[in-house]
């Protein structure tokens, strides 16, 4: 299983796709279902990665003096 994170810059979102393949996923294949799910690939930026887990983290913004 693959899982396709895309931040989609034009429309201010995240998204993942989880892959269920036996084929061994290139860099033109994860394109083209970027493409196939309506993105513009010159306004994301994607990565695949075997754990669809999202890490998050709460922090506490201060200015330094």
């Amino acid at each position: 299983m693959n899982t396709l994170t895309v931040l989609d810059y034009e429309e201010g979102l995240v998204y993942q796709y989880i892959i269920e393949t036996d084929k061994e996923l290139d860099a033109e294949d994860f394109e083209d279902i970027m493409i196939d799910q309506g993105h513009k690939l010159d306004d994301c930026e994607w990565m695949s990665h075997a754990d669809g887990r999202i890490n998050l983290s709460k922090i506490e913004y201060y200015e330094k003096h």
